[in-house]
């Protein structure tokens, strides 16, 4: 990939993030909160008014976000050394350890300008874990599903292994052009 392509890319990405932030910070003003105001009243309950396990996750995802920004808005020649990932995409080699690192399923495509696809997900990523669901038994896929309803328009932790390594990722089930809320397919993994 040349320098343009690099750039436009990142800028595309940049842009993308900054979208989603904005998404997250409207609901939560909407609500009349901002990050660090209490989500509890004067007698310490939960306010009555608000969906506090959505603020929480709106603030969690804001937060994420902003790092992410801050890695992809610094200059390229203050990029980390390949040792060191972006927060976003935190890698790290597989070994045989526990298996909740084992894959369930395969991304069979991702549509181009869908929430996966701004996500970072590519076709041939091994899903790990997303939505909190890991490989416990054969029924990931429908869980994983439920989960995407319940979590429209919240950014849920996805773990996938690509080219041998862990890679994090964040993705936001959401309405866009295509079909679905996501914009990719996944197929079962059979266990090796």
């Amino acid at each position: 990939m040349d320098l343009k392509a690099q750039i436009d890319a990142l800028a595309a990405r940049r842009e993308a993030l900054e979208a989603e932030m904005a998404v997250h910070s409207q609901r939560l003003e909407s609500a009349g909160l901002g990050l660090h105001s209490s989500l509890v009243d004067a007698q310490g309950f939960p306010l009555a008014d608000v969906d506090v396990a959505s603020a929480r996750a709106d603030r969690h995802a804001l937060f994420m976000l902003a790092n992410d920004h801050k890695t992809q808005a610094a200059p390229p020649h203050a990029a980390p050394a390949p040792r060191a990932a972006p927060l976003a995409n935190r890698a790290a080699p597989l070994t045989n350890g526990p298996p909740a690192a084992r894959p369930y399923a395969v991304v069979d495509s991702v549509a181009p300008g869908s929430p996966a696809g701004m996500a970072g997900v590519r076709a041939g990523d091994q899903v790990v874990s997303f939505g909190g669901v890991a490989a416990a038994g054969g029924h990931e896929l429908r869980q994983v599903a439920a989960a995407v309803q319940a979590s429209k328009d919240r950014a849920m932790a996805m773990a996938v292994r690509r080219e041998g390594r862990l890679e994090h990722l964040s993705v936001t089930p959401r309405r866009w052009s295509g079909p679905g809320l996501l914009g990719m397919h996944l197929r079962p993994l059979n266990p090796a």
